[in-house]
C-alpha cells in the first residue's frame, strides 16, 4: 500500500491538477490572516476552507490517473487497493494544506495560549480535511462520474457540513471560535468524522471495485 500511495502522490504531482485547490485555500488562508487575533477563531476559520479544498484536491487525484494505467493497476494489485490509496494520497495532501494553514494562521495571530485552544483548533483543521476527504470519495469517480454533476454537488455538500447545524463539523469550529479561554477539544466531532470518513471511502471503494470487476468481466 505505501508504494501505491506513493505512486497516486508522484501521480498527482506531475500532473499539476494540485495547483487549483492549493491556490484555492491558500486565497483563503491569506484572506483570513488578515482578520482575527484569537488562535481557535484563525483556526476555525482556515478549517472551513479545507473541507471544499481537499474535496478539490480529491477529485484531482481521482482524476489523474488514465484509465489504461488505472485498469492496469488493478489487474497487477486487484481493484480496491488502488483506489484507497487514490484516497489516501488525497488525504495526505489536504493534512499538508492543513498545516500550511494552520502555520500561516499562528504566525498571524502570535500567539497559541492557552494551549488548549491551539490543540482545539488543530484537531478541528484535522477533522475537516477528513471531512472534505469523504466528500471528495461521494462526489466524484467512480460515484458521480460526470463533472457537471460532481462539482455542484461536491460544493452543495461542502457547504451543508459547514453550515448544518447537528454537523460534527460545523460543532468543532462552533466550539472553538467563540473564545480561546472557552475552546475544548471536539472529541465526540472527531469520532464522529473519523467513522463518516471509514464509511464514506468504504462506499467509494466498493464501488469502483465493482465498476473495475464489470469492466474487466467484459473484456
Amino acid at each position: 500500500m505505501p508504494a501505491l500511495i506513493r505512486y497516486y502522490v508522484a501521480l498527482l504531482m506531475r500532473s499539476g491538477r494540485w495547483l487549483p485547490a492549493t491556490i484555492f485555500y491558500a486565497a483563503i488562508v491569506s484572506i483570513g490572516t488578515q482578520g482575527s487575533a484569537k488562535v481557535g477563531e484563525a483556526l476555525g476559520y482556515a478549517g472551513a476552507g479545507l473541507v471544499p479544498a481537499v474535496a478539490w484536491l480529491t477529485r484531482a487525484t481521482l482524476t489523474a490517473e488514465p484509465e489504461a494505467a488505472r485498469h492496469c493497476v488493478a489487474g497487477a494489485v486487484g481493484p480496491r487497493r488502488p483506489h484507497l490509496a487514490a484516497l489516501a494520497a488525497a488525504a495526505i495532501g489536504g493534512l499538508v494544506l492543513a498545516a500550511g494553514g494552520a502555520a500561516a494562521m499562528v504566525a498571524a495571530v502570535g500567539t497559541v495560549h492557552p494551549a488548549t485552544a491551539l490543540a482545539a483548533g488543530l484537531l478541528t483543521m484535522a477533522l475537516c480535511a477528513l471531512a472534505g476527504s469523504a466528500v471528495g470519495a461521494l462526489c466524484n469517480p467512480p460515484i458521480l462520474v460526470r463533472a457537471s454533476w460532481a462539482i455542484p454537488i461536491a460544493g452543495i455538500l461542502a457547504i451543508t457540513v459547514l453550515v448544518t447545524t447537528g454537523s460534527p463539523v460545523n460543532a468543532a469550529i462552533r466550539g472553538i471560535t467563540p473564545g480561546d479561554q472557552g475552546a475544548r477539544l471536539p472529541l465526540l466531532p472527531a469520532v464522529l468524522v473519523v467513522a463518516a470518513t471509514a464509511a464514506c471511502w468504504a462506499v467509494s471503494t466498493f464501488v469502483a471495485a465493482r465498476k473495475e470487476f464489470h469492466v474487466g468481466e467484459s473484456d
